[in-house]
């Protein structure tokens, strides 16, 4: 008797099992499937959300971080996230992620800001950044993080062109050479020596 309700027992949950397993992978794939249908080409037509970029961007070569954001009207997000070494090697890495959460954004920012806090800007500085520094490192002969085109599609109607802020790459130009002055008071100096 104790057999015939143990294997009962067993059948019932190893159905049971079985029963979870098919409704963990049923959820997995509808999750995936959610997050397949998100494409970085839909995902560039959806409204920006959030932009930052590290607060040294302005300075001369300085190596910067960069995240652009779009959000969806269920307010999952679609993120891309640059590294730029405008000093010399240009586009290091980039990278999109897709179906994100606002938490999600939050710590990448976080986690990027450690070493140089993130200011909030507008994208298309961001495009800017990215494009004047895959330029810069392309010319310096380095080879631009693989993935930059994918990634870059994200910025879909963004334009670097409309960015009207300079971005300074390279070393730090040489200060200009002093010249002498020619004013007035050097004027008078050579007028009362040559008498």
């Amino acid at each position: 008797m104790a057999d015939k309700k143990t294997r009962r027992r067993e059948k019932r949950r190893a159905k049971d099992r079985a029963k979870s397993k098919e409704k963990a992978a049923s959820g997995r794939a509808r999750r995936k499937g959610g997050a397949a249908a998100m494409t970085v080409e839909k995902a560039s037509n959806w409204p920006v959300h959030e932009c930052y970029v590290s607060e040294n961007w302005h300075d001369q070569g300085p190596r910067v971080h960069a995240i652009l954001s779009r959000v969806r009207d269920d307010g999952r997000l679609a993120v891309a996230l640059f590294e730029v070494d405008l000093m010399e090697e240009g586009v290091v890495s980039a990278q999109v992620e897709l179906d994100w959460q606002v938490p999600m954004l939050q710590r990448a920012v976080v986690e990027r800001s450690e070493a140089l806090p993130m200011v909030t800007c507008v994208p298309d500085l961001i495009a800017k950044i990215v494009e004047e520094g895959a330029r810069y490192g392309s010319d310096k002969g380095h080879a631009q993080a693989s993935n930059l085109a994918e990634v870059s599609a994200l910025f879909g109607d963004v334009r670097s062109e409309d960015c009207t802020y300079d971005i300074l790459v390279g070393d730090t130009p040489p200060p200009p050479s002093k010249k002498k002055s020619g004013g007035v008071l050097e004027s008078l100096k050579k007028a009362f020596v040559r008498r």
